[in-house]
């Protein structure tokens, strides 16, 4: 899922800077481009690379809660971002994954923690 919404945000920024072919048209039934086109294409462009890599992904997930909120705010017939809320929510609550670059960072921190903690314990 969080690929999945990584991909949208980068091709909905790609998308503004590009003109949209019939590739992009087609990508409509399978990722919520539309509703990542509400986003600033400089927040697409940036979330979507750090939900694509996993790195900060609560953070970002709490930014996307943030714009997704204000966006559904300003133009109310935005009732498909309802969806994303409640993803977004699964992130934030989980973390990105084993997949993920927080996963990897996480895993080097705690096996020189414990060898740390291991010295310390010997003395």
């Amino acid at each position: 899922m969080r690929i999945w919404l990584g991909t949208a945000l980068l091709l909905s920024a790609a998308r503004r800077v590009a003109s949209p072919g019939d590739h992009t048209l087609r990508l409509d039934a399978w990722l919520p481009l539309g509703t990542a086109a509400q986003l600033p294409a400089s927040f697409a462009l940036i979330g979507g690379a750090l939900l694509l890599l996993g790195l900060g992904t609560r953070y970002v997930t709490v930014a996307l809660v943030l714009m997704l909120s204000l966006c559904s705010l300003l133009d109310p017939r935005l009732t498909d971002a309802v969806y994303l809320l409640m993803m977004s929510a699964i992130f934030i609550t989980y973390g990105a994954g084993k997949l993920s670059v927080d996963h990897l960072i996480g895993s080097i921190f705690e096996s020189r923690w414990a060898r740390t903690r291991g010295e310390a314990q010997r003395r």
